[in-house]
């Protein structure tokens, strides 16, 4: 789990960067561009070292609970599986949120929907092109 938050207060900071180059609306494209864009990547070879690869809302489910942007104790996702194509999740606890927060309702509504959305979308997508992560 540490490895994983380290990568998470990595990419934070960097984002934190951004702002200040680029402004807030850049900083939430490169955002979504950088985890849509590497979220495939990472969700297929994680399946295949860890030999979890299938694609149902299981094999999902497990790559959202190793994705490296929701480190346990930072993200408490919780999942139930309806059957093996449908299922839902939710957060307990949300760290992203609690970061930006402080900042206003225009860094949660960019978090929280502008970036989450399509890059859940883009690691669902990683496993079953069919899939679909809405809120």
């Amino acid at each position: 789990p540490e490895l994983l938050l380290i990568g998470q207060l990595i990419d934070r900071s960097g984002m934190a960067w951004c702002i200040q180059a680029f402004g807030r609306p850049e900083m939430l494209q490169i955002a979504i561009e950088e985890w849509a864009g590497s979220s495939p990547l990472y969700t297929r070879r994680m399946q295949k070292a860890l030999k979890y690869e299938g694609t149902d809302i299981i094999t999902i489910f497990k790559g959202l609970q190793l994705d490296i942007g929701a480190p346990p104790q930072f993200m408490d996702f919780r999942y139930t599986v309806h059957d093996r194509w449908h299922g839902e999740f939710h957060l307990d606890h949300c760290g992203a949120l609690l970061d930006v927060e402080p900042m206003g309702p225009d860094y949660v509504k960019g978090m929280c929907h502008d970036i989450e959305d399509p890059t859940f979308d883009a690691t669902a997508v990683a496993t079953n092109p069919k899939a679909q992560v809405r809120p």
